[in-house]
């Protein structure tokens, strides 16, 4: 059985112009609504029902940490 050859791309040879920063940044921001979504709800499930005030700082981690964690983690694994 013959291996595979790894793909090369036709520019490589040229630095990254960012293309794949703002990828990494698009899927961070949708990760952050979605996820921070979910949680503001378990979380604060029983004001949201009630329409009490939110507690902005945990609604604001609620968002900024997975979004941290979508990007940070996008950019350990990128070579």
């Amino acid at each position: 059985m013959q291996g595979f050859a790894p793909v090369q791309e036709a520019n490589s040879s040229r630095p990254d112009t960012g293309g794949t920063m703002r990828a990494i940044l698009i899927r961070g921001l949708i990760v952050a609504v979605t996820v921070g979504s979910i949680l503001t709800l378990i979380n604060q499930f029983e004001r949201v029902i009630a329409f009490e005030p939110l507690n902005w700082w945990k609604m604001g981690l609620s968002f900024v940490v997975p979004f941290c964690v979508s990007v940070f983690s996008a950019l350990a694994v990128k070579p």
